[in-house]
């Protein structure tokens, strides 16, 4: 993954290498397109493998060698798509130095990508979902400390590097703060996942994070100010984005 950080960028691997794992990855990405893809057009739940294997051009078997029921297709969509989300973020984020600026573009990108006009992050967040329902009181856990791993620990080090700048104060436990500023964002997917609550929209959930981490800056920092024009307009891409998933029955 691409890591971006006070004008670094940081490439992980080795550059055009082929080898027996990098066929395997190949082959892994080319089944994962091939589900969103066909999601594009129907629900998860409604894809069978054999449309997957044969949108992939492999055959249905190879996709159970690597994924040993659907499921676990899901959940490495998710881990797929939150990874891809981190690596954009962590790009724009290069010449970015102050901690306000790095963590309002996380914020709207994350919202951005949310309220996608194709739906399908959330359509395959709500498939997560129902496949987790009978256990649901582990469900936000493992999405946050393994599928969405690279996510998260992008969050945190924003707020890490906030606090080693001095714009955060000293006191602020990081942890914690990143696990209440992943709820907030989780409200944003809930909002998507339920219908559409009336009360909760993108401004709402940003105006929540700024008025919540106010008190826990330092004076002199950079104010954490946002266009509540431009949460406006994701907040209306959020409603078409979800108009357009329910027209195709995937929520």
């Amino acid at each position: 993954m691409t890591e971006a950080f006070g004008g670094e960028v940081l490439m992980g691997g080795s550059e055009g290498k082929i080898t027996p794992r990098t066929r395997v990855d190949h082959r892994e990405e080319t089944i994962l397109r091939a589900v969103s893809t066909l999601v594009d057009k129907q629900s998860f739940w409604d894809t069978s493998t054999r449309q997957i294997a044969a949108e992939a051009g492999v055959s249905e078997g190879t996709i159970y060698h690597y994924f040993k029921n659907k499921t676990l297709l899901l959940e490495a969509v998710v881990e797929k798509n939150y990874s891809e989300l981190a690596q954009r973020i962590a790009e724009k984020l290069i010449g970015e130095s102050s901690f306000s600026s790095q963590l309002l573009t996380f914020l709207e990108l994350s919202l951005v990508e949310f309220s996608n006009s194709n739906g399908l992050f959330v359509h395959f967040i709500s498939a997560y979902w129902v496949a987790r329902e009978p256990e649901y009181d582990g469900f936000w856990s493992t999405l946050e400390t393994r599928l969405a791993k690279d996510y998260v620990n992008l969050s945190k080090r924003i707020l890490e590097q906030g606090l080693a700048a001095g714009e955060l104060k000293a006191e602020v436990d990081i942890e914690e703060l990143n696990y209440i500023l992943m709820g907030c964002l989780e409200r944003s997917t809930f909002y998507l996942i339920d219908g559409g609550n009336p009360a909760t929209s993108a401004r709402d959930v940003v105006r929540e994070i700024l008025d919540f981490l106010a008190p826990l800056m330092m004076a002199d920092s950079e104010k954490l100010t946002v266009d509540y024009g431009e949460m406006e307009a994701i907040c209306q891409r959020l409603e078409s984005g979800l108009f357009r998933i329910k027209s195709l029955g995937r929520v």
